[in-house]
């Protein structure tokens, strides 16, 4: 966020001391150079309808379900440098399968917001945060019933939870599980943001919240990536399934 407003004050300074012909000239240039190079890139693509349509559904998340989410997320968690607010790359996603899966998608949401905390406090931006996140966690729990979604049909773990069943006749236990885990993340969230806001760091360990902050979040995210990946793998081995009965 501040790097961003950094570029965006250091661009205004410099169309603004430029002359409006010069200014105007160069955003031409800018604007022709984008058409063009949008236009070669798709020209290939426009022979045929069908090619469109295929791209347009590569580049959009339609009908594909949580492929992009599990994507974004191992990118996010497995570069070599991120930044925090990466993580917007995979709410985005995510934000499009609220309705599918409210109760986990609602729990992300939450968490990618928490895990930018040390960029919130830095630009004083806690406060709109924090009101913001209640309004969208009231929402949620208004519009999608979140906390009475939690059977493992509506988790969509059903196939996985069958596939051990085999194994463990026992394993009915998976959706308290997952709202204990639920309990247990939002406690550690509130009080670390408590701890960030109201206690001085260490001299020692000026980054400790900071440094906290983003363990819990990995905690968090790496739940959240071995979730996305078994929805996807049981939907695809009951996909195949499918195929063979029919």
């Amino acid at each position: 966020m501040f790097g961003d407003y950094e570029a965006q004050r250091h661009w205004q300074e410099i169309t603004f001391n430029l002359p409006i012909k010069q200014w105007f000239g160069l955003l031409l240039k800018l604007a022709f150079t984008v058409v063009a190079s949008f236009i070669l890139c798709w020209l290939p693509f426009f022979t045929e309808r069908e090619q469109t349509l295929q791209v347009l559904r590569r580049l959009f998340p339609v009908d594909r379900g949580l492929f992009e989410v599990s994507c974004a997320l191992s990118f996010f968690l497995f570069s070599f440098q991120v930044h925090e607010k990466s993580i917007l790359l995979v709410s985005l996603p995510v934000c499009l399968v609220l309705n599918e899966i409210p109760f986990m998608s609602t729990w992300f949401l939450l968490v990618s917001t928490f895990s930018m905390l040390p960029l919130l406090l830095k630009d004083e931006l806690l406060m709109p945060s924090f009101v913001t996140m209640m309004a969208f966690f009231i929402a949620c729990a208004t519009f999608f019933p979140i906390f009475e979604k939690t059977s493992e049909e509506e988790l969509q773990l059903k196939s996985f939870s069958i596939s051990v069943r085999k194994y463990l006749p026992s394993f009915t236990f998976l959706p308290r599980i997952i709202k204990y885990l639920f309990l247990t993340s939002v406690i550690f969230m509130v009080l670390l943001t408590l701890m960030t806001v109201t206690l001085d760091p260490p001299q020692k360990l000026p980054d400790l919240f900071s440094v906290l902050v983003c363990f819990v979040s990995c905690l968090n995210f790496l739940f959240f990536l071995a979730y996305f990946n078994i929805i996807i793998m049981w939907d695809s081995k009951s996909g195949r399934n499918r195929k063979k009965i029919n």
